[in-house]
């Protein structure tokens, strides 16, 4: 009768073979695990520029479209001035405007109390 090779190993040569075998499987289980992993995400370095100089700042240049606009805002001429008191109100208006709101309190304001 024919044996086979595996019979023909002694018992300490077969589980080293079956450890052989295990641990060969193991290595191809990492290696499928390697495969599906996804590819690890892009740090700020690789979607930014940055400056040198601590703390480091993360800039991105400006488009051609951007660059446009800005120039053009520059290049436009001043609004007008805003009516007297400086500050617009609600409605677009400085102080006592139309739309705007009323003036400071007068010397007549006591903050509640008479």
């Amino acid at each position: 009768a024919a044996f086979s090779p595996r019979e023909m190993k002694s018992p300490r040569e077969r589980e080293r073979e079956s450890v052989r075998e295990r641990e060969a499987e193991s290595v191809r289980q990492r290696a499928r695990g390697r495969e599906a992993a996804p590819p690890p995400a892009k740090t700020l370095e690789d979607l930014f520029n940055k400056t040198k100089a601590k703390p480091e700042i993360f800039w991105l240049p400006n488009t051609p479209a951007a660059r446009a606009r800005k120039l053009n805002a520059l290049r436009a001429p001043p609004p007008p001035p805003s009516a007297p008191g400086g500050r617009p109100g609600p409605g677009g208006a400085g102080y006592g405007g139309p739309g705007g709101r009323a003036g400071p309190p007068g010397p007549e304001w006591r903050g509640g109390r008479r």
